[in-house]
């Protein structure tokens, strides 16, 4: 039977000290070093773990505290003890986390696991071999320091915009960032004309288990198409499976709500490595998904289930959408030299979008929903229908996508990079299709998200051939 055990909350602590992760196994005491372990909270932020702790001052408080900026010029280590008793010990077991900032190391009983960089990206490990199932398990990740070479310029990233004397600006910050990385980091931490400038680091979304057969779906997709009646819905569902052998098994795919109760079993055969399944589902009078002030936003929930010939779950994964067709229309007589000749059609009916933009509601990105959720109420209490998801911060916790789905608002989504134009190296470039494909399967199903940007107030134009640009068209 398949499974998922949270390892977000309160039982993780961090430190800065160095450790040596193999000899810090289960059970052996949180203590010693300068300063010890500090409790904290993922999703969250070292930033905002040592502000709870009252070892920084607040934040949001007076003119902030200058070890904000000095705690990312070291390596940190979070850590937490948990079991998994009961779990057979022939299913799979992969540790996944929903994204970490930025550049980290994992450890699982004193063993090296893996390593990731990248903070948007949804990434996980096999730890099948490494896990003990009736004892008392470790995990052990290092966040690893920012860069020095870019200490100078995450210190003076306001430069000229607060009177200092120094070449540097925020626009400078970002692209550093990115030329020496070669992957993508928020721009928000260079301040811009808002913030303050602070490299965070952190586990910032949620970390869990998921325990499965001897296949695990790893995506799925859905999506929706209407006749032109809009009496009938067709939905295409597919999923991505990554399965440890050839193996023979049953795939269902179950539509239920609003009155709906729609299904499709099919045979399928996996190879071993990565497999695509694919199926449609087709729902007879289907109650539509309308945006904030046009209609009511009903959700549909879709299952998508791996079983073996004897009926028992392989591995099953349920996500929420709603059914919508939206497309954009060009405005007939509209002059040649319009900005925007173009009008939004949701369902058949055009829909004048009234926006604006979101910022992070946080600069400690592991706390946005606590200020978050409440943003897109106010949004739709002062008639807004629609937000951009500014290029210049992150891609925010699936939380405040659900709230959206629910309020009606429209999104559209700015891929994370700002004010640049980005490089051409192939390392950058494999970096930045790996993270855009990432980053659209962790949100695509969200009924609210309308269209896709490269990002705020890009170097190119309209006609621009730059392989950065292509390659998130390809995406």
């Amino acid at each position: 039977m398949a499974s998922r055990i949270s390892l977000s909350g309160s039982e993780w602590h961090i430190r800065k000290d160095e450790i040596n992760p193999e000899d810090f196994l289960a059970g052996a005491p949180l203590t010693g070093g300068r300063h010890g372990w500090v409790r904290a909270l993922v999703p969250g932020n070292i930033q905002s773990d040592l502000e709870t702790a009252h070892i920084f001052k607040p934040l949001w408080y007076g003119v902030g505290d200058p070890a904000l900026a000095d705690a990312a010029r070291h390596d940190w280590w979070y850590c937490r003890d948990f079991d998994i008793n009961g779990t057979d010990p022939d299913q799979r077991v992969h540790l996944v986390f929903g994204g970490v900032d930025e550049d980290c190391e994992v450890w699982l009983n004193g063993v090296r696991i893996g390593g990731h960089a990248g903070m948007y990206q949804q990434f996980w490990f096999e730890v099948s071999d490494t896990i003990q199932r009736e004892e008392k398990n470790r995990i052990i990740v290092k966040l690893n320091r920012m860069p020095e070479v870019l200490v100078p310029s995450l210190i003076a990233s306001d430069g000229a915009y607060s009177g200092g004397k120094t070449p540097y600006n925020f626009i400078q910050g970002v692209n550093r960032t990115r030329q020496v990385l070669k992957r993508l980091k928020s721009p928000t931490n260079f301040s811009y004309d808002w913030g303050t400038n602070i490299w965070t680091l952190g586990i910032w979304k949620d970390v869990c288990l998921e325990i499965t057969g001897a296949a695990r779906i790893a995506w799925i997709q859905v999506s929706s198409r209407l006749n032109g009646s809009h009496r009938e819905a067709s939905v295409p569902v597919s999923i991505e499976v990554d399965s440890d052998r050839d193996l023979d098994c049953r795939t269902v795919f179950i539509l239920s709500g609003n009155g709906a109760d729609e299904s499709i079993a099919q045979l399928v055969s996996l190879k071993k490595g990565n497999n695509r399944i694919e199926a449609v589902l087709t729902v007879h009078n289907p109650t539509l998904w309308w945006p904030c002030g046009q209609g009511e936003q009903p959700l549909y929930t879709v299952e998508a289930r791996l079983e073996d010939m004897a009926a028992q779950v392989i591995d099953s994964k349920t996500v929420r959408t709603g059914i919508r067709e939206i497309r954009w229309e060009q405005v007939e007589g509209a002059p040649e030299d319009f900005i925007n000749p173009f009008r939004l059609i949701v369902n058949g009916r055009p829909v004048r979008t009234m926006g604006s933009n979101l910022v992070p509601p946080d600069l400690l990105f592991g706390r946005i929903m606590e200020r978050g959720p409440r943003l897109l109420q106010l949004a739709k209490a002062a008639g807004i229908n629609t937000l951009r998801l500014w290029g210049g911060g992150v891609i925010l916790p699936e939380g405040m996508y659900d709230l959206a789905d629910e309020l009606g608002i429209l999104l559209f989504q700015e891929f994370p990079m700002a004010n640049c134009l980005p490089e051409r190296d192939k390392e950058f470039l494999v970096n930045l299709e790996d993270t855009v494909r990432n980053i659209v399967r962790q949100i695509r199903n969200h009924p609210s998200i309308i269209e896709w940007s490269g990002g705020n107030e890009m170097a190119w134009v309209q006609g621009t051939d730059h392989p950065a640009l292509h390659v998130m068209e390809r995406v």
